[in-house]
């Protein structure tokens, strides 16, 4: 991670002027504090970066500036414009606008219906659908944003969902746009896209209030950086000024490393015999020929660009879809023989985890406890008749301890934790049952600095402990760190195999670019 890893888009349009002012604002929830005395200012056409870890306030701070919550104390001003009320539509009217991680698109509208939502043109009742066409092409092409209006917003990518959010945001007017990790579930290409609407944004005055974990997108757009600590603000910096260390040690508190040798520190292991071996499997187009085994002991990543099929094969060997060709063996395993598709069950029951890229829909009961999640497993593994509730809470509690999880009560709802500490009650639901075979598609997605080196760890223990570890993930900076060998895709098939303590950005973008 280092600085200026990318262009600046340049520099707030308007010196001075505030879109957004938040003063002294403090929040407690049954006695827990969530914010004390947090002050933040935001330039009309600045884009300001909000940094903290999970758990920092950040959530709690975006929900008191859009209106989903009141504060204790302390006030909240857009433009000029006090916010009187705990009502979002207050702070919607006074142009804030925010886009949430988790999309709120309606997948069965169209584009250009999704685009001018609560706002679709009719007369005497009646849908105009050729006013909706021309305002919402009107929206997109103003920001450069290359998508049909009359598109059934279903058939889109999550990117293209993100830039009409963005578009929506614009069509009410939007001064302040606030972006809650928006580069969570995006590609690296994809990332670039929405870089340059960010720059339309501050070209057009619109503040945006920039949320991330990633601090190397934070060098390439932000102006200002606010960082957040255990919900107080412990400074305000200029990008330009300021060193990747500097806002590590502003976030923590103290010095982070997140270099192989720092994270990879003490770690020993030997790889052992294959565990799962998969030949020439196809899918749908997108996986055309794909072969590769992983080997007990041993920590492999799989990386390519969007639309490479990474995701697709660990899906694949996780049993969550099934090939269209090609066999996978789990040898060593119960009925591990070769085979077209064994199945998700079949597979977990085999001691293979999955952890899909999309924790809080795919991996995640989000309404029930900690320990429900954590015990999720269990349920299709074991073969006890009868299940005594005491003994499970102390078995959920022993693996939420094993892994550090930050909780207030086990019987909380999963909801209620950062997402590090979700994506660590995953892990711990795989580990409770003695898995194997650990896949996971973007472990460490949506999760900051301080919580990925846990986890890391962690993927590393149980490496060492001899389970076979395979991650998709398209951070190079995390392929680095813990990889013992990376596979790169490019079109559906492996275009290279690299060592992990090679595996730098320059490498790896060659076996991607084919170069």
């Amino acid at each position: 991670m280092t600085q200026g890893s990318g262009e600046h888009l340049g520099q707030a349009g308007t010196d001075g002027e505030l879109a957004l002012q938040l003063e002294g604002v403090s929040k407690s929830f049954a006695g827990a504090v969530a914010l004390t005395d947090v002050s933040l200012h935001v330039r009309v056409g600045e884009v300001h970066a909000l940094l903290g870890e999970n758990g920092a306030g950040k959530s709690t701070l975006i929900k008191i500036a859009s209106g989903a919550l009141g504060p204790d104390s302390g006030s909240v001003h857009v433009g000029s414009e006090r916010l009187t009320r705990s009502n979002p539509r207050q702070a919607h009217q006074l142009g804030l606008r925010v886009i949430h991680q988790e999309r709120q698109i309606a997948l069965d509208l169209t584009v250009g219906e999704n685009v001018l939502l609560d706002r679709i043109p009719s007369r005497a009742g009646c849908v105009r659908r050729r006013d909706i066409n021309a305002r919402a092409s009107e929206q997109l092409e103003a920001l450069g944003i290359d998508i049909d209006p009359r598109r059934p917003t279903r058939e889109l990518t999550v990117a293209d969902h993100q830039l009409i959010e963005i578009a929506r945001a614009v069509s009410f007017d939007a001064r302040v746009v606030i972006m809650d990790e928006p580069t969570a579930s995006l590609h690296r290409g994809e990332v670039q896209a929405l870089f340059a609407i960010i720059k339309r944004l501050r070209e057009r005055n619109v503040a945006v209030l920039f949320i991330s974990h990633h601090l190397d997108e934070v060098f390439a757009v932000a102006d200002r950086v606010t960082v957040l600590r255990d919900g107080r603000a412990v400074g305000t910096r200029v990008a330009a000024d300021v060193t990747t260390q500097d806002l590590l040690e502003l976030i923590f508190g103290q010095a982070v490393n997140v270099s192989r040798e720092s994270v990879r520190a003490g770690f020993s292991s030997t790889p052992g015999q294959d565990v799962v071996v998969a030949n020439h499997l196809a899918y749908r187009r997108v996986v055309k020929d794909v072969s590769l085994t992983m080997r007990a002991g041993e920590i492999v990543a799989l990386t390519g660009s969007l639309g490479s099929g990474a995701s697709e094969v660990a899906q694949l060997l996780a049993g969550a879809i099934a090939p269209d060709s090609g066999t996978l063996a789990l040898p060593g395993i119960a009925g591990g023989n070769a085979t077209r598709h064994k199945g998700r069950g079949a597979l977990t029951r085999g001691g293979v985890a999955f952890l899909p890229a999309d924790r809080k829909r795919n991996g995640l009961l989000l309404e029930r406890s900690v320990a429900d999640n954590i015990l999720l497993a269990s349920l299709v593994t074991s073969r006890r008749p009868v299940r005594l509730p005491g003994a499970d809470t102390a078995r959920a509690l022993a693996a939420a301890q094993r892994l550090s999880i930050k909780l207030g009560n086990i019987a909380d709802p999963v909801r209620t934790l950062s997402g590090g500490n979700q994506q660590k009650t995953i892990l711990g639901r795989w580990l409770e049952v003695g898995s194997s075979v650990l896949i996971f598609d973007e472990p460490t997605a949506g999760v900051d600095i301080a919580s990925k080196v846990e986890l890391y760890r962690c993927l590393l223990d149980c490496a060492a402990s001899g389970a076979a570890v395979l991650i998709v993930s398209s951070d190079f900076e995390e392929i680095r760190a813990v990889a013992d060998r990376v596979l790169v895709l490019r079109n559906g098939v492996i275009a290279g195999e690299i060592d992990g303590a090679n595996a730098d950005a320059a490498n790896l973008v060659r076996l991607e670019m084919g170069a």
